[in-house]
C-alpha cells in the first residue's frame, strides 16, 4: 500500500487514538462524586482517582497513570466509567411547514432524509475506495432503505423519524463526530430545497420555484453529442423568499459539493425545474469529450446559460519507471487539471439515490476533474477521455517517493517518468525528563498542514521506538505529536533530515462548572484565556469554546501549567459578574465554579413614532464604548435582553434617557422622539462664493449641494453629535459637530486659494490624455484623501488642473497604467494663494504583446496566464481567455522571458517560453505554445 493510500485511515486511527484517549481521561461520575459545593476558582482533586507515579513521585490522576513506559495501551482505572458511545446527532424527529410563495401551506411534498456517503462510511454501511478501476458512481442498493421518507399534510406541516439502520450508531472505534451532516430533501414537481439538519425544528420554510433552468451541451460544431450527461455541483443553496423577491436565511454550506443531476429535454439540452438557488459550478461531458466546468453563481441563476462546447477528449501515454529504472507495475497515477494542491486528492465513491433525486459525491466539486489509472505489468499508461489542457501529474508506488510533473499537455507524445525512493523521517517522542510518553501519537505532513498532504505514520516497534513517517518531504515537513496529559508540539523539519525529536512538556486539564442560583446550566458557551489571549484551543483541535454538557461541566483539556480566567462567552441571555481564575497544574484537575445570571430584560415604547426607529443602547466601559442597537416595531415598540450596566440611550444619534439596568430584573421605558436640528453654512475660497460642493451627515443618504452663494443646509432628525462631510470629487473635509435640540448650527467652510497645473506629453510633444494623474502629498501627516492622493484626468491639452491643495510639500505621479509607463514630477513646496505650474511630464508609451496561447499546436487553451520576467527580475502576467487570445498593453520596454504556466508563483527555469526584445511604444504580436515544466 502506498503512502498517499495509507494517510486517509491512518488519520482516521490517529483521530480514533485521541478519542479512546478523551473517553478515558473524561471527567465520570465516580471522579466526580462526593465532591460537594466548594468555592469559585478552587482548585479540587480527586482522591479517588489519585496515585503516586513512581516516575514523577507526585500525585497524578488515574486514568493516565501507568507503572512503566510500555507498548501496553491505555486502560482506563477501576474508578473510572467505561468509555460512552458515541450517539449519533442524526437520530430524532425533524417537524417543519412548508408554504407557497402566497403564504399558503403546501401539501402533499414528499421530505426525504438523504445520507452522505460520510454519514454511511461512519455506520459502516459502506467503505470508500481508492481503486480507479471502479465506476465513479457506485450504486448502493439499499440507500432507499436508509431514506427515511414522509409527505406534508394539507396544513403544509411534517414530522420526519429518522431511526434504524439510519440512525445506526457508528463502531466504537469510529472517529469523532466531525463528519458532514446529512440534509433533508423537500422535492415538489416545480421546487427542490435541500434542508439542514443541524436543527430537529425547522419552522416554516417557503418552497417555491424560480422557473426552469437549462443549458445546451454540443460539441465544437454546434451539434448534440450522444451519451451527454449535466450535472450542477451545489456549493451553498439557500431557500428562495419569492413573495419579497430575496432570499430566505436558511442556508446550507456544501463543503465537499453536493451534486444534482441535470434531466434532458431534447437532444443536446438539458433542465431541470425544480433546481433550488444556489451557487456552484455547471458541468457536463459526454464518452470520447473532455468534461467541461463552469461557475454558476446564484446572479446568474435566472439568466439564460450560453451553450457549453465539449471538446474532443485527448490523451496522455508514457512509461513509469522504478528507482533501479526497471518498468514499474501497478503505479497509481493522478492527473488533475485544477492544480493549485501539492498532492492530489482521492475523491472516494459517490453514491447516487435510486429515484435519482440528488447524487451526493465525497467531493464533487472536482472529482469529475481527476482522472487515475494505473501503469501494467510493463510499467506503461494510456489515460483518454482527457481535457486538452495542461495538466499535474501524480506518480504514487509502494516504497517510492510521490512524484509530481506539472503542467504535461496530453497531446499523445509520450512521457517517461522515474520514481525515487521514498523518505522516512524517524520521529521519537520524549517528555520533558527524556522519558517515552505512553499513548503518544504523530501525524505527519509534507509541507504545510493540509489534509491532502497527509502522510502514513507506522508506530514504534517497540518501546522507547521511533515512529517513521514515510513518503517525507525533501523541503519540508511538519510534524505533531500529542499525547494524554501533555501539551502537543508541532515542528518542522527541513532538508530532509532522517530524524526528529519531539518533546512533549505535561499538562494539565481545566473543569468549569457554570451555575445559576446553585443549579447547573446546560449548552453553555465558555472562553477560556490566559494572559488576556483569545480563547485557547485543546491539543484535539476541538473549538475553543466548549458547551457545558448536563452537569454544568465544560472541559478544556491539554493545558500547560500556569494562570487561565474563565468566563461566558456572548450569550443572548445570561451573563456573568466577571472571569474567574483557576492554576492550572501538569498531570492535575483545576475545577473552577462560574456563577451566572440572567440578563436584563428592557422593554418598552417610542412615544409618538408611526414607523421603526432605530434606538442605541451606549455603555460606558473602561475598554470603550459598546453600542447595543435595537429596531423598533412600526408602533415604537420594543423587548431585548442586554447586558447588565447603565446606558445612555440615543435616538437619532440624540439623547434621551439614562437607565441602569441590574441582573435579573425587567424595565419598563417611555422615550420620547428626538426635536429635529438643523447645520447650514457656506463654502467660500478667498471670500468668493463656491458653487457644486457636496454636504451630508455620516449615516444619512441626504445630500446637499452648495449653490451659487456657496450656502448649504440640511435637516436632522435630531440633535447629538454629527459628523459633516463636505466633498467635491476626491476632494473633502470631516467636521464633528455638536447641535442642540431644536438648534441650527453654523459650519462654514473656507477653502485654501491654492491652483496647480501640470502638462503631460508624449515624447514626439503631443499632448497625453488618455491616463490619469495622481497629485499627492509628501508631508508625513496629511488627512485623507490627500495622503493617498487625487486622481485628476487631463483636458484636450494634456493639463492636469487641482484646486484647493493645503499648503505643503506635493508631488505630481503617473502611476504604471494601460499605456504609458510610470513618470513623476520632482517634488515641490506649496503656499496658500500659489498657482504652481509645474514642468511638463514626458512620458514614455508602454509596450503592447497580444496573441494566442496552445496547450498544443491547434488546440487553444482555455484557461492559464501568460508570464514575462524581466532580465531585472520585474513580474508582469495577464490571463488567457476563454478563446484562447490575450492581450497586455501596459508592459514597459526591455527584455522578457514569456512562459504560459498555471501557478505565477512557480520558479520558472531559463529558457522556458520565448525571449522578447521590447522598444517602447512596440505592437507585438506572439503566438505561445504551453511546454512541460520538470520537477
Amino acid at each position: 500500500m502506498t503512502a498517499r493510500r495509507s494517510a486517509p485511515w491512518l488519520a482516521l486511527a490517529a483521530l480514533a487514538v485521541v478519542l479512546g484517549a478523551w473517553w478515558v481521561l473524561g471527567d465520570d461520575e465516580g471522579r466526580d462524586g462526593g465532591q460537594g459545593g466548594h468555592r469559585a476558582g478552587e482548585v479540587v482533586r480527586d482522591p479517588a482517582a489519585e496515585r503516586v507515579d513512581p516516575a514523577e513521585g507526585a500525585p497524578a490522576p488515574m486514568p493516565v497513570a501507568v507503572e512503566e513506559p510500555t507498548a501496553a495501551p491505555l486502560q482506563a482505572s477501576a474508578e473510572s466509567s467505561p468509555p460512552p458511545e458515541p450517539d449519533t446527532s442524526a437520530a430524532g424527529t425533524y417537524t417543519g411547514r412548508l408554504l407557497a410563495a402566497d403564504g399558503s401551506p403546501r401539501g402533499d411534498v414528499e421530505v426525504v432524509w438523504v445520507p452522505t456517503p460520510e454519514v454511511l462510511v461512519n455506520a459502516g454501511l459502506a467503505e470508500p475506495s481508492l481503486d480507479p478501476d471502479e465506476p465513479a458512481h457506485r450504486p448502493v442498493r439499499s440507500l432507499g432503505e436508509l431514506m427515511p421518507v414522509t409527505r406534508t399534510d394539507d396544513d403544509g406541516r411534517f414530522a420526519l423519524t429518522v431511526e434504524g439502520a439510519a440512525a445506526a450508531r457508528p463502531p466504537t472505534d469510529a472517529p469523532p463526530a466531525s463528519l458532514r451532516e446529512p440534509v433533508i430533501v423537500a422535492h415538489a414537481p416545480d421546487a427542490l430545497a435541500v434542508l439542514s439538519t443541524k436543527e430537529h425544528d425547522l419552522g416554516e420554510l417557503t418552497l417555491c420555484s424560480e422557473g426552469p433552468f437549462s443549458v445546451e451541451v454540443v460539441d465544437e460544431a454546434g451539434r448534440p453529442v450522444p451519451g451527454t450527461w449535466a450535472e450542477v455541483v451545489l456549493t451553498t443553496t439557500r431557500l428562495p423568499a419569492c413573495e419579497s423577491g430575496g432570499e430566505s436565511q436558511h442556508a446550507v454550506v456544501f463543503p465537499r459539493g453536493l451534486v444534482v443531476p441535470l434531466h434532458p429535454a431534447a437532444p443536446g439540452r438539458f433542465e431541470r425545474h425544480d433546481l433550488p438557488t444556489a451557487t456552484g459550478t455547471l458541468r457536463a461531458g459526454a464518452p470520447g469529450h473532455a468534461t467541461v466546468r463552469r461557475w454558476l453563481s446564484r446572479g446568474a441563476r435566472g439568466k439564460e446559460q450560453a451553450p457549453i462546447e465539449l471538446p474532443r477528449e485527448a490523451r496522455l501515454r508514457g512509461l513509469v519507471l522504478g528507482p533501479d529504472g526497471a518498468p514499474a507495475a501497478g503505479c497509481l497515477l493522478t492527473l488533475t487539471s485544477d492544480p493549485g494542491s501539492n498532492y492530489p486528492v482521492h475523491h472516494g465513491v459517490g453514491f447516487r439515490a435510486d429515484d435519482d433525486t440528488v447524487l451526493l459525491a465525497l467531493d464533487g466539486s472536482s472529482h469529475r476533474g481527476t482522472t487515475r489509472a494505473r501503469t501494467d505489468a510493463e510499467g506503461r499508461f494510456d489515460v483518454g477521455a482527457l481535457h486538452p489542457t495542461a495538466h499535474d501529474v501524480f506518480v504514487e508506488a509502494d516504497g517510492c517517493d510521490v512524484l509530481r510533473v506539472q503542467d504535461v499537455v496530453p497531446d499523445g507524445s509520450p512521457l517517461t517518468l522515474r520514481l525515487e525512493t521514498e523518505r522516512t523521517l524517524a520521529v521519537t517522542v520524549r517528555d520533558a525528563e527524556g522519558r517515552p510518553v505512553p499513548g503518544a501519537a504523530v501525524t505527519a505532513w509534507r509541507g504545510v498542514m493540509l489534509d491532502p498532504n497527509l502522510l502514513t505514520v507506522d508506530p514504534p516497534d517497540g518501546p522507547g521506538r521511533p515512529f517513521v513517517v514515510r513518503g517525507a518531504s525533501a523541503l519540508v515537513t511538519t510534524l505533531e505529536a500529542r499525547a494524554p496529559w501533555h501539551q502537543s508540539v508541532v515542528e518542522q523539519v527541513r532538508d530532509g533530515e532522517p530524524a526528529a525529536e519531539l518533546t512533549l512538556p505535561r499538562a494539565g486539564a481545566l473543569r468549569v462548572v457554570v451555575t445559576r442560583d446553585g443549579a447547573p446550566v446546560e449548552d453553555a458557551r465558555v472562553d477560556v484565556t490566559t494572559e488576556g489571549t483569545a480563547p485557547v484551543y485543546t491539543s484535539a483541535g476541538d473549538e475553543p469554546r466548549p458547551r457545558t454538557d448536563a452537569r454544568g461541566h465544560a472541559v478544556v483539556e491539554h493545558l500547560r501549567p500556569g494562570r487561565y480566567d474563565a468566563t461566558l462567552a456572548h450569550s443572548s441571555t445570561l451573563e456573568c459578574a466577571g472571569p474567574v481564575t483557576g492554576t492550572v497544574r501538569a498531570g492535575e484537575w483545576t475545577e473552577v465554579e462560574l456563577p451566572v445570571r440572567g440578563q436584563p430584560v428592557v422593554r418598552g415604547r417610542v412615544l409618538g413614532a408611526t414607523e421603526q426607529v432605530t434606538l442605541t443602547f451606549a455603555l460606558q466601559t473602561d475598554d470603550g464604548h459598546r453600542n447595543r442597537r435595537i429596531r423598533t416595531a412600526d408602533d415604537g415598540t420594543f423587548t431585548r435582553a442586554m447586558p447588565s450596566g447603565t446606558y445612555d440611550v440615543r435616538i437619532q444619534n440624540e439623547s434621551v434617557a439614562t437607565v441602569t439596568l441590574a441582573p435579573d430584573e425587567e424595565h419598563e421605558l417611555e422615550l420620547p422622539l428626538p426635536v429635529g436640528a438643523r447645520i447650514e453654512g457656506r463654502v467660500t475660497c478667498a471670500d468668493r462664493p463656491v458653487a457644486g460642493w457636496t454636504a451630508r451627515v455620516l449615516g444619512m443618504s441626504d445630500e446637499v449641494v452648495s449653490d451659487d452663494q456657496g450656502r448649504y443646509a440640511l435637516d436632522l432628525p435630531g440633535a447629538g453629535r454629527w459628523t459633516l462631510q463636505l466633498f467635491h470629487g476626491k476632494q473633502r473635509v470631516d467636521r464633528v459637530v455638536e447641535v442642540a435640540p431644536g438648534a441650527v448650527a453654523v459650519e462654514d467652510l473656507a477653502l485654501p486659494d491654492t491652483t496647480l497645473e501640470a502638462r503631460l506629453l508624449s515624447s514626439d510633444g503631443a499632448p497625453v490624455t488618455d491616463v490619469w494623474a495622481t497629485v499627492k502629498q509628501l508631508d508625513a501627516t496629511v488627512p485623507f484623501p490627500y495622503r493617498a492622493g487625487l486622481r485628476v484626468k487631463p483636458d484636450e491639452q494634456g493639463v492636469v488642473r487641482a484646486r484647493w491643495l493645503p499648503a505643503g510639500r506635493w508631488v505630481v505621479e503617473v502611476e504604471h497604467g494601460w499605456s504609458w509607463q510610470e513618470r513623476s514630477s520632482a517634488p515641490f513646496n506649496l503656499h496658500e494663494g500659489d498657482r504652481h505650474v509645474v514642468p511638463d511630464l514626458v512620458l514614455v508609451a508602454a509596450c503592447t504583446v497580444r496573441g494566442h496561447a496552445f496547450v498544443a499546436p491547434g488546440v487553444a487553451l482555455e484557461k492559464g496566464t501568460v508570464l514575462f520576467i524581466r532580465d531585472d527580475g520585474a513580474r508582469e502576467t495577464t490571463y488567457v481567455g476563454h478563446s484562447g487570445d490575450y492581450d497586455i498593453t501596459w508592459i514597459p520596454a526591455g527584455r522578457w522571458q514569456v512562459a504560459l504556466v498555471t501557478d505565477t508563483s512557480m520558479a520558472i527555469p531559463p529558457g522556458v517560453g520565448e525571449v522578447l526584445e521590447l522598444a517602447p511604444g512596440d505592437d507585438v504580436e506572439l503566438d505561445l505554445v504551453m511546454k512541460p515544466l520538470r520537477p
